[in-house]
């Protein structure tokens, strides 16, 4: 799912206005991350709500970067990277206090990388798609918020995000990799 957080998220979920700078902010942390990883990345891509632009999200910045194939990235190698660029986790994860930035990375091309990008395309290209999915989020960040536990606030979501991949797969053919 493009939105995945801790149990124990240190702050409420909150959803904010878009901001105009989130583009900018992605790409100063695409920047970073290459001066530090560039020779172990094929792509970067900003995913999640802040990529859509359009609507409320949480100012969190979504990036998932896909290691070029054939590359050896151990998890030592990964940790002393990404610890230079402000991430505690071998994995990404998370950066900030509150959290700014939410890192995935990927070794190969995956369901998670595909859908995660046909996801943020679709809505960038339908508003009153990316209004509806704007509209789940902010009910269920109402339920949800205050205690912040992520995977509740994630559960309404995922029909949605289903339901968009599923009509991307009946319109174009094209199924995601497992």
């Amino acid at each position: 799912m493009i939105i995945e957080g801790p149990e124990d998220a240190p702050h409420p979920i909150q959803l904010v206005d878009p901001n105009p700078d989130w583009p900018r902010m992605f790409e100063q942390e695409k920047a970073l991350l290459m001066e530090h990883l560039g020779q172990f990345i094929e792509r970067i891509e900003h995913i999640g709500s802040t990529a859509v632009g359009t609507i409320r999200a949480k100012p969190i910045i979504d990036l998932v970067i896909l290691v070029k194939e054939g590359v050896r990235f151990s998890d030592q190698m990964r940790a002393k990277c990404l610890k230079k660029c402000g991430y505690n986790s071998p994995a990404g994860g998370y950066k900030g206090n509150p959290w700014t930035h939410k890192l995935h990375i990927r070794d190969e091309r995956n369901g998670f990388w595909e859908e995660a990008i046909h996801f943020r395309d679709a809505l960038r290209a339908d508003i009153q798609l990316a209004k509806d999915y704007e509209c789940v989020k902010m009910q269920s960040a109402v339920q949800h918020g205050k205690n912040p536990d992520w995977r509740k606030y994630n559960e309404p979501q995922w029909p949605f995000f289903a339901n968009v991949l599923a009509n991307f797969r009946n319109k174009t053919g094209q199924l995601f990799q497992a």
